[in-house]
């Protein structure tokens, strides 16, 4: 994001086969910056339970469970809200 100078992420997709966490760990900047909508594939329930555990940290909650799961931030947050 800061190489391709995106100023303003609205939403963030993530379908990485296993490594969620790691892309939302690896994201926390942007999502601490722009608050923006994620929408999330999870294969394994193991992936699930550490998503769930890991979202409400970053203040997001999940609002749709499809064949995805569609995640919204519940505030607009500053980067000191995430560890």
């Amino acid at each position: 994001v800061k190489k391709l100078r995106v100023s303003d992420v609205r939403l963030i997709k993530i379908d990485v086969q296993g490594a969620e966490v790691d892309v939302l760990k690896g994201a926390k900047k942007t999502i601490a910056k722009d608050s923006p909508n994620i929408i999330i594939e999870i294969d394994s329930k193991s992936h699930l339970e550490s998503i769930k555990k890991l979202l409400p940290k970053y203040m997001y909650k999940k609002i749709s469970q499809h064949d995805y799961f569609f995640y919204k931030p519940t505030t607009r947050l500053k980067s000191k809200h995430i560890e």
